[in-house]
């Protein structure tokens, strides 16, 4: 609420962050440091609070946030195909019948000694946090693409996904925002503040 709405108002109503834009990341961050969760010690000593997202779920409320659109206004659907490989996790596409992690699975740690389970925390390796970091910090520059470590493939790049006689571009002009160069079909409406529009 508070990245749509650009501002935070603290629970006592004693100070508000943000500028009341769009996107405004003072308010988010104060938002999430803020809250009444983030700030109680005991939650903190609760090891049975909270839940670890699976990845593809973490991508997909990171693209509905900022509002992900197709450049042309058309109704499209993504295609989040071969993600695997960069976040551990893709839909449709899991190893065995039995899912992408054990519903056993118990982290080293906290965890381990309280006796619980954290499944989607099997998914935590160093490479998927690498790519999943690098696909989320693509995503606001070049769009739902391959570049940057994106999370797609380069067919993401064409013009329309599907229709490749109608162009294929680079990295270079898929990061450039400038309107009248094309699109990638997948942008952000949430861009940087520097640039001079809100929307792509």
């Amino acid at each position: 609420k508070a990245f749509t709405s650009g501002e935070y108002i603290n629970i006592d109503n004693s100070e508000s962050f943000g500028s009341g834009t769009y996107g405004d990341l003072a308010a988010t961050v104060a938002a999430i440091f803020l809250d009444k969760e983030a700030r109680s010690s005991s939650l903190d000593e609760d090891p049975t609070y909270g839940l670890a997202r699976e990845p593809i779920v973490k991508t997909m409320h990171f693209i509905r946030a900022l509002e992900l659109e197709t450049t042309g206004g058309l109704d499209r659907e993504l295609q989040l195909l071969y993600v695997r490989g960069k976040i551990g996790q893709e839909v449709w596409n899991a190893p065995n019948v039995f899912g992408f992690f054990s519903q056993e699975y118990q982290p080293n740690g906290v965890v381990l000694e309280k006796g619980l389970v954290a499944p989607a925390t099997q998914l935590f390796d160093s490479p998927n946090l690498v790519g999943f970091v690098n696909a989320i910090t693509s995503l606001p520059v070049f769009g739902l693409t391959d570049c940057g470590g994106g999370l797609t493939d380069s067919y993401s790049r064409y013009v329309l996904p599907d229709q490749a006689d109608q162009g294929h571009m680079t990295c270079t002009q898929a990061s450039d925002f400038e309107t009248d160069s094309p699109k990638v079909p997948y942008r952000l409406r949430w861009l940087p503040s520097n640039e001079e529009s809100a929307t792509d």
